[in-house]
């Protein structure tokens, strides 16, 4: 009898210390490995006060998460995050464990979601942009947030007056109320501001230098050209000697320019041309309610 209340003993105590244990495993869960369970999908709502997060995957499945005291946070743009720094409509993936139903987060990762293509509009009036995707012929038309970043190659000073119908770009969004909002706009193409040395219509070819710099630029399929203020002009339209900001990729050694508008002569930066018409009214205007 001793010896089988000693074992109840021991049994019962091996049951609390396990119990503490995967409690603060739960919490302490920060990868894959740490957390045998993952689930990835779109933030419906976060309740910060009680601590629970309900995910949505595709396409109906919804599942909550108790958010353990020390859940850790990877975010796109925050470093240092918290719960706080979670909002619907990101994509996240949750690293969790489970037990008698309940799901306890030990680390909640933000997944990028990015569409690239090229801007077919961007209108400040109703704070939206239009892309034609490479290799689609439906466009995608995304809102833009308030606080959207601007970056050209890599540079986050940008503004959005410096995106114009034309330019490639890659965007980062997220879809609150389900709605595509653009986060943070990327132009990947490259500028160079110059002085056109020559044009040829037929060719579809211009060049232009800058102090001791030459390049030679093709014109892509829908190189957009702003002349007179307005971005219907053509290659005949443009004269030797003038000075413009050229935007461009460069594939296997050939400079494929997609914008030429008008620079100021002071600039030796990229400075575009805020005359189009779809850039007529900045700072950005929002519908109401937006």
């Amino acid at each position: 009898m001793k010896m089988n209340k000693t074992l109840q003993t021991a049994a019962g105590v091996s049951v609390l210390v396990l119990g503490v244990a995967w409690s603060a495993a739960a919490d302490q869960c920060t990868s894959a490995a740490g957390c045998d369970k993952s689930y990835t999908g779109k933030v419906v709502s976060v309740d910060s006060q009680n601590r629970v997060l309900e995910v949505q995957s595709w396409p109906l499945s919804k599942k909550d998460f108790d958010v353990g005291q020390n859940c850790t946070f990877t975010m796109l743009a925050t470093n240092n995050a918290t719960l706080a720094d979670l909002r619907p409509g990101q994509s996240v993936t949750i690293s969790y464990q489970s037990s008698h139903g309940v799901r306890v987060a030990g680390h909640i990762r933000q997944n990028s979601m990015r569409v690239e293509g090229v801007v077919a509009a961007i209108n400040p009036n109703t704070g939206e942009v239009t892309l034609k995707r490479h290799g689609l012929e439906m466009s995608k038309t995304l809102r833009i947030a308030r606080n959207c970043q601007v970056a050209l190659n890599g540079n986050r000073g940008g503004k959005l007056v410096d995106i114009h119908p034309g330019d490639t770009v890659a965007i980062t969004y997220e879809t609150p109320n389900g709605l595509p909002t653009a986060e943070q706009i990327s132009v990947t193409s490259a500028a160079f501001v110059g002085t056109l040395t020559e044009i040829e219509p037929s060719e579809h070819i211009v060049k232009a230098e800058a102090g001791s710099v030459t390049k030679e630029f093709a014109l892509g399929e829908h190189c957009t050209i702003v002349v007179n203020g307005k971005p219907d002009g053509t290659l005949s339209q443009l004269a030797p000697n003038e000075r413009v900001v050229l935007d461009y990729q460069p594939v296997n050694g050939v400079n494929i320019v997609d914008w030429i508008g008008p620079a100021p002569a002071a600039s030796q930066t990229k400075l575009r041309s805020a005359a189009s018409s779809s850039h007529s009214s900045y700072p950005m205007s929002y519908p109401t309610g937006y």
